[in-house]
């Protein structure tokens, strides 16, 4: 199975759905810690996330809207 620093592939919900043939399809970009947001340029430039996110540890959301942003 793939090793990938702190994603534990086989305790994901779906894992298949991160991988195509046997290649994963995401690269790491970031990883954000406590205060760090994500997701804002989806709102000031009105488009569809970019991105998928995925927790490695226990995680905490808030989640704004538009109009609260």
């Amino acid at each position: 199975m793939h090793d990938i620093p702190g994603l534990d592939i086989l305790n994901l919900e779906n894992p298949a759905h991160f991988f195509d043939n046997d290649i994963f399809l995401y690269n790491t970009v970031a990883t954000l810690g406590p205060g760090e947001i994500f997701g804002e340029l989806g709102i000031l430039n009105n488009q569809p996330r970019s991105a998928t996110i995925v927790a490695i540890e226990e995680t905490h959301f808030a989640i704004l809207l538009k109009k609260d942003y």
